[in-house]
């Protein structure tokens, strides 16, 4: 102790020495020179020998000399006594002194290195509270020695109560391997130093709490003796949110596909109505009951074609103000006569109107297929309650399957059941076209896919909150707008804002329409349609042939009829090229897309009427006629 003094207290050690030169060394000098300037001191004369003096006559000079030394001693006695212990008392004082000023001094060092070290351990410890990141720090044989909240929370126990625990038994456990990998990096980082990342898996809990998480070991240096430091990061939320984005591209991908499906399905529609009203013409009644039954069945395959182009976000969308209590209600109307009595229906609206811009035919339908859900989920019966409100959503608040819903006003439509739930492992799939839980025959699997392609065409978001055995509750945000007849007024179908109301007929022969679409059974049905009608039909199969054909005459034909979708060139661009050779002739453009805002774009750029397939025979007569009508 009294060495690290001396070696870390240069100034103090320098003064102490300086202490003992100036009390101790006079007062040992006045000592000495009181005795030799006493006559009756202990000095003695000087010996002198000269070279002839023989051996025997110094022996007796030094037997004299002693023989009077011991004569002054006699006589001086009690004197230098008394002077000699009064000298060692003040040295043995000086000394006590200046051990008690070490011992002062040290004491205090001590206590100060003791208070720096605790102070340094407290600031330790609240950087360590203050870590997102799980940390625990234990002995090599797994004992703990401090860990933070972090720590304490994800093994779900209380940090106080973990003094001198083993670690073996808290850190949470996956299903597939054991510790063997856990032992195996100790072992590593206790005989190398160097730290041991084990790959990030998804671990549990044995109360069934889950999360992904990246373990890591390191040795560090922990009050004087080497220590194993445990850090766990939870990756769950950068995992969920790589989920989320791979959900999102996957539902995209799965919405092009079922838009391109709706697509090729509506083309078969179409021909399969367009024959069948052909087919009926030429058939005595009895027989038409026949041709009904196939009418009827292809329009009810178009209520899935349409389920899939709301979830696809291609289908007909029709924005006007809605009352959103007033949509509620009208879909408890309809879930009152289907639903068993055991559901209870309930509701809950503000006293006010909660109004947006939506397509309120796509919304009766997302509301309704979430009751239906319900419903399914309470074969014992149970509540189906609708709730409406207005709600501000801040920043980063509300998180959903395609990101984050921007901040803003929102009407706020919940549909809650207290039925059996749904089961953690399948929430991912529930707005997969085609996924259902229901037995075979029971459901489709689209009405979830549509809700959701309705939701997000509405610029809102979908969340769901789900519990076993207790009911689940699916929540919608759609951007309030406040009702305002003079700013906004309702859309209505492209063709009514192009076609005049007017009852005149064109003359049923003498017009050439020139019909292009790249499927022959289409092709072969629009000719037959158009011929009955009286026109005289040419038909081609690729936007390049088409545009070819008109170039070469442009005013031979009095309409052209396009398909939107086309190899080579699209109905789009052949309608841009034929506005360049010829700006006055009409010019229709038919999809198996019914994408009203691309429409409506190119309706204000020239385009003269737009229709969606499957059409049926009747309206397509009557645009093609209000069509001549208007150039003729």
């Amino acid at each position: 102790m009294f060495l690290r003094f001396f070696r870390y207290n240069n100034t103090a050690a320098f003064i102490i020495i300086s202490i003992l030169f100036i009390f101790i060394l006079p007062a040992a000098d006045a000592s000495v020179s009181d005795s030799f300037n006493n006559p009756g001191s202990l000095s003695q004369p000087a010996i002198s020998r000269t070279p002839t003096d023989s051996p025997i006559t110094v022996i007796n000079s030094i037997i004299e000399l002693d023989s009077r030394r011991n004569g002054n001693k006699e006589s001086n006695t009690p004197a230098l006594k008394l002077e000699w212990w009064i000298t060692a008392l003040a040295s043995s004082l000086l000394i006590l002194f200046i051990l008690l000023f070490l011992l002062v001094i040290t004491l205090r060092n001590f206590n100060l290195t003791r208070e720096k070290q605790k102070q340094n351990e407290e600031t330790l410890q609240q950087l360590l509270e203050s870590l997102k990141i799980a940390i625990c720090i234990t002995k090599f044989n797994g004992n703990i020695l401090t860990l933070n909240t972090s720590f304490a929370r994800l093994i779900n126990q209380k940090a106080e109560l973990l003094d001198d625990i083993n670690i073996k038994s808290l850190l949470p456990k996956t299903r597939e391997i054991n510790f063997k990998e856990f032992l195996k990096a100790v072992l590593s980082v206790r005989n190398t130093g160097i730290p041991y990342i084990v790959n990030e898996k998804e671990y549990h809990r044995s109360d069934g709490f889950s999360a992904w998480l990246e373990i890591s070991f390191s040795r560090i240096e922990w009050r004087g003796s080497s220590s194993l430091m445990i850090k766990i990061i939870d990756l769950s939320h950068q995992k969920e949110t790589e989920d989320k984005l791979r959900q999102v591209e996957k539902m995209q991908a799965i919405g092009q596909l079922a838009g391109g499906i709706a697509h090729d399905f509506n083309n078969q529609l179409m021909a399969i109505q367009g024959y069948a009203n052909l087919l009926s013409d030429n058939l005595k009644d009895e027989d038409r009951e026949y041709v009904m039954h196939i009418k009827r069945s292809a329009e009810s395959s178009q209520e899935l074609t349409k389920q899939l182009l709301a979830f696809s976000r291609k289908g007909t969308f029709s924005e006007s103000f809605v009352d959103i209590g007033s949509e509620i209600n009208t879909v408890i109307a309809l879930l009152s006569r289907s639903i068993d009595r055991k559901i209870v229906l309930k509701k809950s609206l503000p006293n006010f109107p909660v109004t947006a811009l939506a397509d309120s035919s796509l919304l009766q339908n997302a509301l309704l297929n979430l009751g239906l859900n319900a419903r399914d989920s309470m074969p014992a019966g149970g509540v189906l309650m609708y709730r409406a409100a207005l709600q501000e959503v801040a920043d980063n608040e509300i998180h959903w399957i395609n990101g984050v819903l921007p901040n803003g006003k929102y009407c706020v439509i919940s549909v809650s059941d207290t039925g059996s739930g749904i089961p953690r492992h399948i929430l991912p799939k529930v707005f997969d076209p085609f996924f259902t839980t229901k037995p075979s025959g029971s459901g489709t699997g689209m009405g979830l896919s549509a809700v959701l392609g309705t939701i997000t065409r509405h610029n809102g978001a979908i969340v769901i909150d789900t519990e076993l055995n207790k009911g689940t509750t699916f929540t919608l945000y759609i951007p309030y707008l406040k009702h305002d007849p003079q700013q906004h007024l309702p859309k209505v179908n492209v063709e009514q804002l192009t076609l005049p109301l007017t009852n005149k007929k064109a003359p049923v022969s003498n017009h050439k329409i020139l019909v292009c679409d790249d499927e022959q059974v289409i092709r072969f049905l629009l000719n037959n349609l158009l011929t009955k009608a009286g026109h005289s039909v040419t038909t081609c199969a690729d936007g390049l042939e088409v545009l070819n054909i008109f170039q070469n005459d442009p005013d031979t034909y009095d309409l052209v009829i396009l398909d939107m979708i086309m190899p080579i060139m699209s109905g789009e661009e052949v309608f841009y090229k034929i506005r360049e050779i010829k700006k006055d002739v009409p010019v229709l453009i038919i999809s198996g897309y019914s994408e009203i805002e691309h429409s409506s774009a190119l309706i204000k750029k020239g385009l003269d009427a737009y229709l969606a397939k499957p059409i049926r025979p009747s309206d397509l007569n009557n645009v093609v006629s209000r069509l001549l009508a208007k150039k003729f």
